[in-house]
């Protein structure tokens, strides 16, 4: 499955945030907001922001939460694992279906780029 833009991830996002009144405050503006909440696991404060890669949101329990990963566990989790634990059924649902995306309809198994533009070909002249 390929995971579509972060602007795509916001809606739902914002679907977490306001089920429950887990919103505490909001901070910064445009692309770099990131938000104070109640953890869904101990309501200590924790945070959501976005990675360093820009590609999807983080969450951080502040609170000394520990959660499973592959390699052990961690005070933070991505906005899918959290949605997918912690937000239930009918909202990962909604996830599944608007964010992740057939990786036979990408642009790139035609062909193209991410953007659905074809590449540059050099044009080779037979010679005689």
């Amino acid at each position: 499955m390929l995971l579509k833009p972060i602007y795509n991830q916001t809606n739902y996002l914002n679907q977490f945030l306001n089920c429950r009144d887990r919103l505490i405050k909001q901070y910064g503006f445009g692309d770099n907001k990131y938000y104070l909440l109640k953890c869904p696991v101990c309501n200590k404060r924790s945070s959501i922001f976005q990675s360093p890669k820009r590609d999807t949101y983080i969450f951080k329990c502040h609170g000394g939460c520990q959660f499973p990963t592959q390699k052990g566990s961690s005070d933070s989790m991505t906005l899918h694992n959290l949605i997918k634990n912690h937000g239930g059924s009918d909202l990962f649902q909604r996830w599944e279906e608007g964010v992740h995306a057939e990786v036979k309809d990408s642009p790139k198994e035609r062909g193209q780029n991410y953007f659905g533009m074809w590449g540059i070909k050099n044009r080779n002249t037979e010679r005689a």
